[in-house]
Order: structure tokens, then C-alpha cells, then sequence
């Protein structure tokens, strides 16, 4: 799978959350994917299919992604950690 990403979008990333995309990128990878759908509210405010993926890799990772070139390109849009309250629903 290839991966992409906008470097200013990942430098806000960073910023805010401390993770950047390379990373979210090998959680999505070589994590465990607890859980990975489709994000209506997401999808209908940027008007492109949005997905959340929850990853556990010594962390979980919350990924915001969409899928380009007929469904060969993963792009990263955000990546955080998840808070302790959303853990404890998991």
C-alpha cells in the first residue's frame, strides 16, 4: 500500500497531536486495527469519502484517511492519540 499526505497538514499535526503521518502510516501498517469505518459527518463536510481507523500499536491511534487512485493510495488527513475516556469504550 502506498501512503501520502500534506506536508503543511502534518506539520499542524504535529503540532498539535505529536504524531506525524509516517508513523500513522506504519501503525496502519503493522498495528492491529481494532476498529476501521466509514465517517459520514466527516465525509459530508470535506465531499470525499472519509474513514477513521482505530490502530493499537503500544498506543491507539485514531487515523483519518481517504483512499485515492481507485483505492491503491491511502492518504493520511490526521492521526492522534486516543484519550483515555474513548480507551475505556473500546
Amino acid at each position: 500500500m502506498k501512503y501520502e499526505w500534506d506536508s503543511e497538514k502534518e506539520a499542524i499535526n504535529i503540532r498539535k497531536h505529536h504524531i506525524d503521518f509516517s508513523t500513522a502510516a506504519k501503525a496502519l501498517e503493522t498495528g492491529e486495527i481494532i476498529y476501521d469505518f466509514y465517517d459520514e459527518v466527516s465525509s459530508a463536510e470535506a465531499g470525499e469519502d472519509r474513514y477513521i481507523a482505530i490502530v493499537a500499536v503500544g498506543a491507539f491511534l485514531m487515523i483519518v484517511y481517504t483512499m485515492r487512485e481507485s483505492e491503491t493510495v491511502t492518504r493520511i488527513i490526521s492521526a492522534r492519540k486516543l484519550e483515555e475516556k474513548e480507551v475505556k469504550r473500546l
